[in-house]
């Protein structure tokens, strides 16, 4: 079983849903395809919904999905195809890194994301009203 995708247009966000094993080469197309919406509809802040995720991503796997992650956010950076888009990345307590890695390496490429655990800290980070539950 693979991870599924899906995502929402909300009033000031793009909500871009993650559920399932978490599997590194799905998740790192899954994260390129959620960068592609984003550009396709101009959008500035993104909340990836990961609470349905499942598994225990190693240090590595984080590294590479943001490594990935970074690199497609530059490319359309760099195109013109996307603006500056703040990412917030919510997944369960439990699939965390406690030291944040994967945050830490996109942060460094450039990319504004940050790793929560709440839907409070998402709507926090990305600016927004909440909307969901």
């Amino acid at each position: 079983m693979s991870i599924k995708t899906s995502f929402e247009m909300r009033l000031e966000y793009l909500r871009y849903i993650v559920e399932g094993p978490w599997d590194t080469l799905a998740t790192i197309q899954a994260i390129r395809q959620m960068m592609e919406i984003a550009a396709e509809y101009s959008v500035r802040k993104v909340l990836v919904d990961g609470r349905l995720l499942t598994g225990n991503p190693s240090e590595k796997d984080r590294i590479d999905l943001s490594k990935a992650g970074a690199e497609k956010y530059s490319e359309l950076v760099r195109s013109g195809a996307m603006g500056y888009t703040t990412i917030a990345f919510l997944m369960p307590t439990e699939l965390m890194s406690p030291i944040k890695i994967g945050q830490t390496v996109a942060n460094l490429q450039g990319v504004p994301v940050k790793t929560v655990s709440t839907l409070a800290e998402a709507f926090q980070w990305l600016g927004v009203r909440p909307d969901l539950e």
